[in-house]
C-alpha cells in the first residue's frame, strides 16, 4: 500500500503529461528527452538498477526518523487493548478501533495538504512542522490524563475498586493523534518524491515499511515488555519489583519530545527543495480534487479500490482479535510480547525484502499468488484460539481440542510459525 501511493503519484503524472499531449498534437510527435530519460531512470528502478543510497543518505535517515516517529502512536493504539482487556467489553474494544480509521479516510483531504501552503517555509514543512509540533504537544500533555482515562486510581488513593475506563475519550484521543499522523504522512510521501534523487524515489516507500513498522513495534511489543513488571523481573532486573521499568504517560512524554526537537530540526535545518514542476505542478484546491476524481473514475483504479477495500474481510476478524483472545485463555501477555519481540525484526525487514520481489511490471502477480497462503494463516489462527485454552487450562468439557495434550513451549513454537506465516505471504498489492 505504501509503494502503492508513490506509484500512483507517478502514474498520475505521466497521465497530466499524456493528456497535455494530446491537447497539443504538434509536440506530440515527439517524446521530450526529458521524459525519455524519467522514464528510462523508472524502468532501471523496477529492475533494481541505478540505486545510488550514498548519495541520499541523509534523506533516507531522515524519512526514516520520519516515518519511525508515525509509527509511535500506532504502536501505542494497539497496546490499549491490552491494557484494558478484562475490563472493558468487545463493544468498547470495536469502539476504540475507531482510531484507525484517518488513514484509510486521509484521501479526502490529501488534495488540500497538495494544494494550501506557504510557499515561502516550503510546500511539505507548510504542513510537517504544525503537524509534528501539535501530535508531540498532545502526547507530553496526554501523560498527565492517561492513567485517569485508563481508570487508574491515583497515587497516594486508597480505594481498592478501579474506575471504569474512559473508552470514548481514550478514542477520542487517539483518533486525533492518528489524524494528526495520517495528515503527516501525506505530506512526507510527498516530500520524498522531491528529498530523494530521481534514482532512490523508489526507496521512499521502502523506509515508509521500515520506519512504520519499527515505530509500531517500538510503542507496541517495546512498550508492553518494558511496562510489564514480570518480564521486567524475569529478563532486565537482578531484584524483582512490583511494577514495570516504564509507564504509559513516562513513554508518551519521552517520544513526545522526540517529535517536538525532530521537527525543530526539520524547521531549521533541513532545506525543501523547489520541486520540477513536471513532478509536482501547482494546482489550486479545486483543481486537485478534480485531478483526484478524474483519477478515481479510472476503470483500472475502480477495480484496484475494490480488491484493497473487500481483500482483508477474509482474515481481518482473525488479526485482531487472535492475540486478545489467545491472551483471554490464559497466556500472559508479557510472553505473547516477547515472542513478538523475537519477531519484530521479520516485520521490519521482510517488507524491504518483498519490496524487490513486488517490482516490476506486474506486482500484483505476486500478491496473488500470496493472497491464498494468507486465508490459510487466518485459518491457523483460529486454531490458535481453542489451542491456547488447552495449553493453559481453560478449557471447558465441550472443547474441541478437550483430550489434546500441549506444553507452552510447544504452544509458544506454534504462535511463532503462524507469526512468520503471517508475515511472509504479506506483499502489499502495487500499482
Amino acid at each position: 500500500m505504501d509503494t502503492l501511493r508513490v506509484r500512483v503519484r507517478a502514474r498520475v503524472g505521466a497521465m497530466a503529461a499524456e493528456i497535455r499531449r494530446r491537447r497539443e498534437p504538434a509536440a506530440a510527435t515527439e517524446e521530450p528527452a526529458a521524459e525519455k530519460d524519467a522514464a528510462a531512470a523508472g524502468a532501471g528502478h523496477a529492475e533494481g538498477k541505478g540505486l545510488n543510497i550514498m548519495k541520499d543518505f541523509g534523506s533516507l535517515l531522515l524519512l526514516l526518523l520520519l516515518y519511525t516517529l508515525q509509527g509511535i502512536p500506532m504502536g501505542l493504539s494497539g497496546s490499549i487493548p491490552f491494557l484494558l482487556q478484562k475490563r472493558i467489553s468487545w463493544t468498547q474494544q470495536g469502539t476504540f478501533s475507531m482510531v484507525t480509521w484517518p488513514f484509510s479516510l486521509k484521501l479526502f483531504w490529501a488534495p488540500l495538504v497538495d494544494s494550501v501552503f506557504v510557499p515561502a517555509f516550503g510546500r511539505r514543512k507548510s504542513w510537517l512542522v504544525p503537524v509534528q509540533l501539535l501530535c508531540g504537544g498532545l502526547m507530553i500533555w496526554g501523560q498527565y490524563r492517561i492513567d485517569a482515562w485508563l481508570g487508574e486510581p491515583d497515587d497516594g488513593d486508597e480505594e481498592t475498586e478501579e474506575r471504569a475506563p474512559e473508552v470514548r475519550t481514550l478514542t477520542l484521543y487517539f483518533l486525533g493523534l492518528f489524524a494528526l499522523m495520517a495528515t503527516q504522512d501525506i505530506a512526507v510521501d510527498g516530500w520524498a518524491l522531491t528529498m530523494l534523487s530521481r534514482e532512490n524515489r523508489g526507496l521512499a516507500s521502502t523506509t515508509n515499511s521500515v520506519g512504520q513498522t519499527a515505530g509500531f513495534f517500538t510503542a507496541y511489543v517495546g512498550f508492553l515488555a518494558l511496562n510489564d513488571a514480570d518480564t521486567c523481573n524475569r529478563y532486565l532486573r537482578f531484584e524483582p519489583l512490583d511494577e514495570g521499568i516504564i509507564s504509559l504517560g513516562g513513554f508518551m512524554a519521552f517520544w513526545g519530545y522526540v517529535f517536538i526537537f525532530t521537527t525543530l530540526y526539520v524547521m531549521f535545518f533541513k532545506r525543501e527543495e523547489k520541486a520540477d514542476p513536471d513532478d509536482e505542478p501547482a494546482e489550486g484546491v479545486v483543481d486537485t480534487y478534480r485531478s483526484l476524481w478524474r483519477v478515481l473514475s479510472l476503470p483500472s483504479v475502480r477495480q484496484l479500490a475494490v480488491v484493497l477495500l473487500t481483500a482483508r474481510a477474509a482474515f481481518g476478524a482473525a488479526d485482531a482479535a487472535t492475540s486478545l483472545k489467545i491472551v483471554e485463555y490464559g497466556m500472559p501477555k508479557e510472553d505473547l510480547a516477547f515472542l513478538t519481540t523475537l519477531l519484530g525484526s521479520a516485520g521490519v525487514f521482510l517488507p524491504a525484502l518483498m519490496g524487490r520481489l513486488v517490482a516490476g511490471h506486474r506486482p500484483l502477480r505476486s500478491w496473488r499468488w500470496a493472497y491464498p497462503l494468507r486465508l490459510l494463516v487466518g485459518l491457523l489462527y483460529g486454531l490458535l484460539v481453542p489451542l491456547s485454552a488447552v495449553t493453559y487450562g481453560t478449557a471447558g468439557a465441550g472443547s474441541w481440542f478437550a483430550g489434546v495434550e500441549l506444553s507452552r513451549p510447544g504452544f509458544a513454537c506454534l504462535v511463532v510459525a503462524a507469526v512468520l506465516l503471517h508475515e511472509v505471504p504479506s506483499p502489499k498489492p502495487q500499482a
